[in-house]
């Protein structure tokens, strides 16, 4: 079983490598005008209930967006660049984030309290 990064070693990767960024960002200047750091829909009350969750909402927006694109990607799922990460809500410990990618559609994202981590793609633009 491949073992999947933690959201703090994704986030300390990301810092380490701020640099390189820098050609990706001009690369997706396109998308940036879709582009929303909101880490929840405007109305929604979504609280965490994982550590995964509570850094994902305690770090910058460009750092969390490279921090949910490394997960999906290292799950196998095609996503280049993130223009929106929600989270939708959390129960006992596991949290669902709707990820939206330029190149691979919307994503679920269900961080789990064990520290594990699901992808799974979304019908439409709510993941309804």
């Amino acid at each position: 079983m491949q073992s999947q990064p933690t959201i703090k070693a994704v986030l300390l990767s990301i810092g380490l490598l701020g640099l390189a960024a820098c050609g990706t960002q001009r690369h997706q200047a396109s998308a940036t005008e879709n582009t929303s750091y909101d880490s929840r829909d405007p109305g929604s009350v979504a609280s965490p209930t994982n550590d995964q969750s509570f850094q994902l909402m305690e770090a910058d927006g460009p750092s969390r967006f490279a921090a949910l694109q490394a997960l999906i990607a290292g799950a196998g799922k095609r996503c280049s660049a993130v223009t929106k990460g929600v989270l939708e809500g959390g129960m006992d410990g596991t949290d669902e984030w709707r990820v939206n990618c330029v190149d691979g559609g919307v994503w679920q994202l269900w961080l789990k309290d064990d520290g594990g981590i699901d992808v799974d793609p979304c019908k439409n633009s709510k993941c309804t």
